[in-house]
Protein backbone atom coordinates (compact mmCIF):
# COMPACT_ATOMS: atom_id res chain seq x y z
CA UNK A 1 0.00 0.00 0.00
CA UNK A 2 1.50 3.22 -0.79
CA UNK A 3 1.65 5.98 1.99
CA UNK A 4 0.71 9.33 0.48
CA UNK A 5 2.40 12.58 1.54
CA UNK A 6 1.42 16.29 1.37
CA UNK A 7 3.77 18.46 -0.57
CA UNK A 8 2.60 21.60 1.22
CA UNK A 9 4.32 19.81 4.26
CA UNK A 10 7.40 20.04 2.72
CA UNK A 11 9.76 23.47 3.31
CA UNK A 12 10.28 25.77 1.02
CA UNK A 13 13.99 24.64 -0.02
CA UNK A 14 12.95 21.28 -0.10
CA UNK A 15 10.02 21.32 -2.72
CA UNK A 16 12.74 23.70 -4.56
CA UNK A 17 14.77 21.15 -4.66
CA UNK A 18 12.70 18.14 -5.83
CA UNK A 19 11.45 20.34 -8.88
CA UNK A 20 15.35 21.10 -9.94
CA UNK A 21 15.64 17.40 -10.01
CA UNK A 22 12.87 16.53 -11.60
CA UNK A 23 13.53 18.92 -14.27
CA UNK A 24 16.76 17.64 -14.77
CA UNK A 25 15.25 13.97 -15.53
CA UNK A 26 12.45 15.79 -18.15
CA UNK A 27 9.74 15.67 -15.40
CA UNK A 28 7.00 18.12 -15.05
CA UNK A 29 6.87 19.99 -11.46
CA UNK A 30 2.95 18.61 -11.64
CA UNK A 31 4.25 15.30 -12.53
CA UNK A 32 6.96 14.90 -9.53
CA UNK A 33 4.25 16.44 -6.93
CA UNK A 34 2.26 13.81 -7.83
CA UNK A 35 4.79 11.10 -7.98
CA UNK A 36 5.34 12.30 -4.29
CA UNK A 37 2.01 12.73 -2.56
CA UNK A 38 1.39 9.29 -4.13
CA UNK A 39 4.88 7.62 -1.93
CA UNK A 40 7.12 7.57 -4.46
CA UNK A 41 10.39 5.97 -3.68
CA UNK A 42 12.11 9.42 -2.61
CA UNK A 43 15.76 7.61 -2.40
CA UNK A 44 15.42 5.99 -6.03
CA UNK A 45 14.14 9.17 -7.64
CA UNK A 46 17.49 10.53 -6.09
CA UNK A 47 19.37 7.67 -7.14
CA UNK A 48 20.03 5.70 -4.14
CA UNK A 49 17.82 2.77 -4.96
CA UNK A 50 20.65 0.27 -4.39
CA UNK A 51 23.23 2.02 -2.98
CA UNK A 52 23.25 4.36 0.17
CA UNK A 53 23.07 8.16 -0.04
CA UNK A 54 25.98 7.79 2.74
CA UNK A 55 28.62 5.10 2.35
CA UNK A 56 28.48 5.05 5.92
CA UNK A 57 24.98 3.34 5.66
CA UNK A 58 26.04 0.43 4.14
CA UNK A 59 27.59 -0.77 7.25
CA UNK A 60 24.47 -0.53 9.00
CA UNK A 61 22.02 -2.39 6.93
CA UNK A 62 24.58 -5.43 5.00
CA UNK A 63 21.26 -7.16 3.92
CA UNK A 64 20.43 -3.90 1.91
CA UNK A 65 23.56 -3.27 0.61
CA UNK A 66 25.70 -6.16 0.81
CA UNK A 67 26.14 -6.04 -2.98
CA UNK A 68 27.65 -2.36 -3.32
CA UNK A 69 29.93 -3.09 -0.14
CA UNK A 70 31.32 -6.17 -1.92
CA UNK A 71 31.82 -4.05 -5.41
CA UNK A 72 34.73 -2.17 -3.56
CA UNK A 73 32.78 1.40 -3.01
CA UNK A 74 31.94 2.84 0.35
CA UNK A 75 34.66 2.81 3.41
CA UNK A 76 38.08 2.74 3.25
CA UNK A 77 40.75 0.06 3.63
CA UNK A 78 43.20 -0.46 6.64
CA UNK A 79 45.59 -2.60 7.94
CA UNK A 80 44.32 -4.01 10.72
CA UNK A 81 46.18 -6.42 13.54
CA UNK A 82 44.58 -9.66 13.91
CA UNK A 83 44.93 -13.02 15.00
CA UNK A 84 46.54 -13.95 11.71
CA UNK A 85 48.49 -11.25 11.35
CA UNK A 86 48.68 -7.40 10.10
CA UNK A 87 45.59 -7.86 7.43
CA UNK A 88 44.27 -5.60 5.17
CA UNK A 89 40.42 -4.98 5.77
CA UNK A 90 38.68 -3.34 2.83
CA UNK A 91 34.97 -1.15 3.63
CA UNK A 92 35.72 0.01 6.48
CA UNK A 93 33.34 2.92 8.32
CA UNK A 94 34.46 6.14 9.85
CA UNK A 95 33.46 4.04 13.31
CA UNK A 96 35.45 1.24 12.59
CA UNK A 97 38.44 2.73 11.27
CA UNK A 98 38.42 4.67 14.72
CA UNK A 99 38.30 1.45 16.65
CA UNK A 100 41.08 0.13 14.49
CA UNK A 101 43.39 3.18 15.46
CA UNK A 102 42.20 2.97 19.06
CA UNK A 103 43.62 -0.73 18.62
CA UNK A 104 46.49 -0.30 16.87
CA UNK A 105 47.88 2.51 19.86
CA UNK A 106 46.73 0.04 21.97
CA UNK A 107 49.08 -3.06 20.56
CA UNK A 108 51.67 -0.17 20.31
CA UNK A 109 51.36 0.83 23.95
CA UNK A 110 51.52 -2.87 25.20
CA UNK A 111 54.06 -4.27 23.20
CA UNK A 112 56.23 -1.29 24.64
CA UNK A 113 54.89 -2.28 28.39
CA UNK A 114 53.48 1.08 28.91
CA UNK A 115 49.74 -0.17 29.25
CA UNK A 116 48.42 -3.27 28.53
CA UNK A 117 44.94 -1.66 27.34
CA UNK A 118 43.96 -4.48 25.07
CA UNK A 119 41.27 -6.46 26.92
CA UNK A 120 38.60 -3.88 26.00
CA UNK A 121 38.93 -5.16 22.24
CA UNK A 122 38.16 -8.35 23.39
CA UNK A 123 35.74 -9.58 21.10
CA UNK A 124 35.48 -6.41 18.76
CA UNK A 125 35.82 -7.05 14.88
CA UNK A 126 35.85 -4.62 12.14
CA UNK A 127 33.98 -5.97 8.68
CA UNK A 128 33.45 -9.32 9.82
CA UNK A 129 37.40 -9.52 10.83
CA UNK A 130 38.83 -10.16 14.56
CA UNK A 131 41.01 -7.50 16.34
CA UNK A 132 44.08 -9.15 18.21
CA UNK A 133 44.36 -9.33 22.00
CA UNK A 134 47.01 -11.68 22.85
CA UNK A 135 49.61 -9.88 24.10
CA UNK A 136 52.20 -12.70 23.82
CA UNK A 137 51.03 -13.91 20.25
CA UNK A 138 51.84 -10.34 19.42
CA UNK A 139 55.15 -10.57 21.16
CA UNK A 140 56.36 -13.21 18.68
CA UNK A 141 54.75 -11.03 15.75
CA UNK A 142 55.02 -7.48 16.00
CA UNK A 143 58.13 -5.63 16.67
CA UNK A 144 57.08 -2.36 18.19
CA UNK A 145 60.07 -0.38 16.94
CA UNK A 146 59.07 -1.10 13.43
CA UNK A 147 55.25 -0.15 14.00
CA UNK A 148 54.43 3.38 12.36
CA UNK A 149 50.94 4.78 12.06
CA UNK A 150 51.45 5.23 8.22
CA UNK A 151 51.37 1.65 8.16
CA UNK A 152 47.85 0.83 8.96
CA UNK A 153 46.93 3.11 5.80
CA UNK A 154 47.88 0.94 2.83
CA UNK A 155 47.33 3.82 0.23
CA UNK A 156 49.60 6.31 2.42
CA UNK A 157 52.51 3.89 3.16
CA UNK A 158 53.06 2.92 -0.75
Amino acid sequence: MARTRSWSDLSAGSRNRYLKRAAAKGWSGGQFRRYYESGGNLAEFRGHARTPERPERATRNPQRYGEYRRSGRGGKTMRVFTPDGLRSVEHLSKRERSIVGRHANAVKRALLGDDDGLERFTGVEVNGVPLETDLGRMWRTYDPMDFRFEDLYPEVAA
